[in-house]
């Protein structure tokens, strides 16, 4: 696992991590590479696989049900609560990962939080996990992983406190741009 760009998780403060998904193997490498100052958001599926879900439930990270509006309306209340509490959070946008390289377009909430919240977003761009692990295989192959975090995106904070959409829209696009620059995947 190598990493390029990991002075930007010196900015001072609570950030806001988006990095693309490839692959279940995504965490390790993330946890292995960067440590574990932050709270992963996770779907709720997660929580109930044996190694994985377990250590997410014990280590206090946050997770939500796709299916249900108000649990996904929850989390990102719950992601502006941690950052503004001083904590980090690892998000990843897609939502989900699927075989076929390529960018999948990204969720709003935690772009939406970080503008409430005027935290930056560092984008994380993940190269290799989905060779070593692709959705629909059973066993891994040997490849090299390398992480790029790309250096934070400021957003530009309301005066009022609340959601500026054009702004969430800008701060989204920005990293999906920069993550799939580095990733070496094309936007889908």
């Amino acid at each position: 696992v190598r990493v390029i760009g990991k002075e930007f998780m010196n900015t001072p403060g609570a950030k806001i991590y988006a990095s693309n998904h490839t692959s279940y193997f995504d965490v390790l490498p993330l946890m292995m590479g960067l440590g574990v100052p932050y709270r992963f958001v996770a779907k709720s599926e997660v929580q109930n696989m044996p190694f994985i879900g377990t250590f997410l439930r014990k280590m206090g990270h946050l997770s939500f049900v796709r299916t249900d509006t108000n649990s996904r309306r929850e989390a990102i209340q719950q992601i502006e609560s941690a950052v503004r509490d001083g904590e980090s959070v690892f998000v990843f946008p897609e939502g989900t990962f699927v075989p076929e390289e390529g960018v999948r377009p990204f969720q709003l909430g935690a772009f939406n939080a970080a503008v409430v919240t005027g935290v930056p977003v560092i984008p994380v761009s993940l190269a290799g996990t989905r060779r070593f692990l692709r959705d629909g295989t059973l066993f891994p192959r040997p490849t090299s992983v390398t992480i790029t975090l790309s250096a934070p995106l400021w957003p530009k904070v309301s005066e009022n406190g609340t959601s500026d959409w054009h702004e969430v829209v800008r701060l989204r696009d920005a990293a999906r741009e920069q993550i799939a620059r580095h990733s070496g995947e094309p936007l889908v």
